[in-house]
């Protein structure tokens, strides 16, 4: 049973007056592991779990139950295809595109699923997408130099592999997508909406990825400046005369001083909540300053003209 409740009104100032401050780092384990093997270990805490109560609760995040979705599956696509390609095809299975409304298409969908079981299924279109991202990131002036190599230089470095950081007396966990501990720098692939600056900003807001970038930075003793977003938009675009082109468009991102702090004040924040759940077996609620001290509601704030 998950016990939730409203966290008593003197403990909402210890949330909101939190400072962000840096860990003291005791111990890092690096493993080479699966994603699976990683995702399986319960006994630290990861980036995902803090953004998830950040954004929510602690009951939330303990009554969840993940399920991928497509765009999910088009992300690890394109991260497969980039940091590990020699894992592609036997990761990666791409569905041929079926009309499911007769037997027997119903049937040779059944066997696409059979054949796919333990791969991470993609479309025919998103293999389109994901071979103009290798042609976009990749290409090469007439010298043979790479138009990209300002981006392809934060690939450079260990990927895929899990840290286990143990730190302030708390066990933690990150899996960066390249982490370069010489140069002292971390990269993070985004499939995303838009590359567009104002835009990616929203969505990093929108998906807490700021909050991401901190914790991993902060565990692994990197300066988050040093941080970098590889942003990566892509469609099928459609023509007037039927045909149908992959576009895709990369683009660096670092983060100033303020995201930095934001990032670091809610990754605490959200830890700070977790562990008033480990110590009184409850879950808080949301954190806010806008409440009711008469009946503890929340109080919503109204905004813009009538």
């Amino acid at each position: 049973e998950i016990i939730q409740e409203t966290i008593h009104k003197l403990y909402f100032p210890v949330l909101l007056t939190l400072k962000p401050i840096k860990m003291k780092i005791e111990r890092i384990i690096e493993k080479v592991e699966s994603n699976e093997s990683y995702h399986e270990e319960r006994n630290h805490i990861s980036s995902s779990v803090l953004k998830k109560i950040y954004s929510t609760t602690v009951k939330h995040f303990l009554a969840q139950r993940f399920k991928p979705t497509a765009s999910m599956n088009f992300g690890t696509a394109v991260h497969t295809a980039i940091l590990e390609p020699q894992l592609f095809d036997k990761e990666i299975f791409v569905t041929k595109k079926i009309d499911r409304r007769s037997k027997e298409g119903k049937m040779l969908y059944q066997q696409q699923i059979e054949l796919s079981r333990g791969k991470t299924m993609i479309s025919e279109d998103d293999m389109l997408r994901i071979e103009e991202i290798k042609r976009v990131l990749y290409e090469k002036d007439e010298s043979g130099n790479y138009y990209n190599q300002y981006i392809l230089n934060y690939l450079e470095g260990k990927k895929e592999h899990s840290y286990y950081v143990y730190a302030d007396g708390n066990n933690f966990k990150v899996r960066p997508d390249c982490f370069n501990f010489d140069k002292k720098f971390i990269s993070d692939i985004k499939t995303t909406q838009s590359t567009n600056p104002y835009k990616f900003r929203s969505q990093c807001y929108q998906y807490y990825w700021h909050l991401q970038a901190v914790v991993y930075s902060d565990y692994l003793g990197v300066p988050p400046e040093n941080f970098r977003f590889i942003a990566i938009e892509s469609e099928i675009v459609e023509h007037s005369d039927g045909s149908r082109i992959p576009f895709a468009d990369i683009q660096l991102f670092s983060l100033d001083e303020k995201m930095i702090e934001s990032g670091r004040l809610a990754y605490q924040q959200a830890f700070a909540k977790w562990k008033y759940y480990l110590k009184h077996g409850r879950c808080s609620g949301y954190v806010t300053e806008n409440i009711n001290e008469n009946d503890l509601s929340i109080i919503m704030s109204g905004y813009g003209k009538n």
